[in-house]
């Protein structure tokens, strides 16, 4: 039985290169490579043709992130090597291989299909018209877990610049109604930034509100890492059947499917043939040429692009919140009549010039100077503080304003004066405003909030960065997702301590650091 596609054609198909590539590294002319190509004539032994050819193949096969030669001529449990993982000894026994098998004049897809490791899935050619790509299938939510843990798996033991791309249509509820493996994709999510490995993920916002709670809720400490890249697809698409894309990028794809109508109908398979990979790959960026930003990142040359935002979200802030979580105040994140007060008492002259430099001054008079009643057009302002830092910060010479020195990209600093200044002004503040309102929390209340430094401003404007100085700044303000930020920031709220935020007990803690 004659071959339709040659043993050679199988291997360059896998391998990504071409018959002209080949002529050109062996010196022969290109319609010599064809007719081996289509069995039109065999490789020459003599002359050392058929060792030149699999040298040219190898050498191909090193540029790849994993093997195709090894696991379909070697029995190994390892069938991800790297040839350059490989001693003199075992290439030079993996070439005598090669060599073998290029000669072999069996059934093609008989002998691949059994030399082939059982967990590697590589296509092969039946005919001109025919290949066969195995995949592997995890049926039910059970299943999609364990397929997905596979894949950040798999991504963990490549190098370190492996990106991961996802794409998420459907409702994640197989994630959030399981405590036990969101913790493993969490740590799995973590391991891959630690190994500085990056994540690029698309949401569906319009129909997708639980999710977008649970990424509020776990995933916002997260993208503080900028390794972790999101967007959400602006246009509502109704599917009857949402998908699920796992990417790792010319290495594999987890394609997750769950009919509407039929959630107990979930199925996931994972694919590591180069079409259907390049299939999938060309879909995801597709989706991700018209998705928009999720959270803006901001690197430390455009943070000041932060402030200009929160400046331009505070001209009206009639019937808004305003959400702060920090360590400890910042002199621009009080309340208006508070940091007008310090600016008239020259509490704040090293923030002058990066004001007057930064500010449009059309802004800033809208921003100081709002219509109508003051009294009826207070926003309601919630700020939640670290009650160990204030402490450590008010027995200190000095201190760091966490914001400012965020948005001007230098440490900005407050003398121990002017601290207890800006907190004894803070009190008085707290007791005569009702739309004033701060919670103390010891370390462990705070670190139970599990989120970041925020500003948020309702319906606006969502900001949040980190203590370190590799983590991202973000920025928000698609409507989905503040609305999802403002729900779940409002839960958090409510459930501080009543004693933690009772306003005589909160100033006589502030006063008593003036002292």
């Amino acid at each position: 039985m004659t071959q339709p596609i040659s043993r050679l054609a199988m291997l360059m198909q896998l391998l990504d290169v071409t018959g002209r590539e080949m002529a050109a590294a062996l010196h022969v002319d290109h319609s010599l490579v064809s007719k081996w190509k289509n069995n039109h004539r065999k490789i020459p032994v003599r002359m050392g043709v058929i060792s030149r050819v699999a040298d040219f193949l190898i050498e191909s096969d090193m540029k790849k992130i994993r093997s195709v030669i090894y696991p379909l001529l070697v029995r190994s449990e390892n069938p991800d090597i790297h040839l350059n993982s490989l001693d003199q000894r075992s290439m030079l026994d993996l070439r005598q291989k090669l060599v073998a098998w290029l000669q072999d004049q069996a059934p093609l897809h008989h002998q691949a299909h059994h030399q082939a490791q059982p967990n590697h899935f590589t296509q092969y050619w039946q005919s001109k018209d025919q290949y066969v790509c195995p995949i592997e299938i995890f049926p039910g939510e059970a299943g999609r877990k364990k397929a997905v843990l596979n894949m950040f798996d798999t991504v963990l033991a490549m190098p370190s610049d492996t990106q991961l791309w996802v794409l998420i249509q459907e409702n994640t509820s197989w994630v959030d109604n399981d405590p036990v493996f969101s913790a493993k994709l969490h740590r799995k999510i973590i391991s891959l930034v630690d190994k500085k490995q990056s994540l690029h993920i698309i949401y569906w916002l319009d129909h997708q509100s639980d999710m977008i709670h649970a990424l509020a809720r776990e995933w916002l400490p997260l993208q503080l890492n900028p390794q972790i890249q999101s967007w959400y697809y602006p246009k509502y698409e109704p599917s009857l059947m949402p998908m699920v894309l796992f990417i790792i990028p010319e290495h594999a794809v987890l394609v997750g499917t769950c009919a509407e109508k039929h959630p107990e109908a979930m199925h996931s398979m994972i694919l590591r043939d180069s079409a259907s990979i390049m299939n999938f790959q060309s879909i995801f960026e597709s989706y991700r040429m018209k998705s928009m930003p999720l959270l803006e990142n901001h690197t430390e040359v455009r943070c000041s692009q932060l402030y200009l935002q929160l400046v331009k979200a505070g001209a009206n802030l009639i019937n808004k919140n305003i959400y702060v979580q920090t360590s400890s105040p910042s002199i621009v994140l009080l309340p208006g009549e508070v940091f007008k007060k310090l600016t008239r008492q020259n509490q704040i002259l090293c923030s002058e010039s990066f004001f007057s430099d930064r500010t449009d001054e059309s802004v800033s008079d809208k921003f100081d100077n709002q219509p109508g009643d003051r009294k009826e057009n207070k926003c309601q302002q919630r700020h939640v503080y670290r009650l160990n830092s204030l402490i450590q910060a008010s027995r200190q010479a000095e201190t760091t304003d966490p914001f400012f020195s965020m948005v001007s990209g230098e440490t900005v600093s407050i003398n121990q004066d002017d601290f207890k200044h800006i907190l004894r002004e803070m009190a008085h503040y707290l007791l005569a405003e009702d739309h004033y309102e701060i919670a103390l929390l010891n370390d462990d209340q705070y670190q139970q909030i599990n989120w970041p430094n925020i500003i948020h401003i309702s319906n606006n404007l969502f900001v949040a960065w980190g203590d370190d100085e590799s983590q991202a700044r973000l920025s928000a303000c698609e409507s989905t997702i503040m609305h999802a930020l403002e729900t779940h920031i409002n839960s958090r709220w409510q459930q501080i301590p009543l004693i933690c935020k009772d306003k005589k007990r909160v100033a006589d803690q502030l006063l008593s650091l003036c002292e």
